[in-house]
């Protein structure tokens, strides 16, 4: 990590490593989010499918999509021509845990439809990752 030139405790004067004592957190959210719940390797970037401009997705077209809201602005994803059910759970980036159910549990597969919205618990932000996966 590069903690940058103009702040204090940078890079080459740091002596004390717990100033950054929440980005070590946030940095083993991510990464267990990642090993645990996407084959981020075989993904790529389709914000491309997303109506919200302020949101990314990662995907792999047709398995898996990862969805990131840093708002609650409504988002509705374009998956093609796949079919069937398919379900939308939710992860919370800056606390961690389980995945969660927010409004949308599940949906019939059309060209573009709705996330839903995130669940409804007591929350320091408003970031979100949807997943969205063909029902099993």
């Amino acid at each position: 990590w590069y903690f940058g030139a103009k702040h204090p405790h940078t890079d080459l004067t740091s002596e004390d490593w717990r100033q950054r004592e929440r980005m070590w957190e946030l940095t083993t959210i991510a990464r267990t989010f990642f090993e645990d719940h996407l084959p981020w390797w075989r993904m790529k970037s389709a914000d491309r499918l997303l109506s919200n401009k302020d949101a990314y997705c990662l995907a792999k077209e047709g398995e898996v999509y990862a969805v990131y809201l840093a708002n609650e602005n409504p988002t509705s994803i374009d998956i093609g021509k796949e079919s069937g059910d398919w379900t939308i759970h939710w992860f919370d980036p800056t606390k961690g845990g389980e995945l969660q159910t927010g409004s949308q549990k599940s949906t019939e597969a059309s060209a573009q439809f709705s996330l839903g919205t995130p669940p409804q618990t007591q929350r320091q932000s408003t970031d979100w990752v949807a997943i969205v996966r063909p029902a099993k």
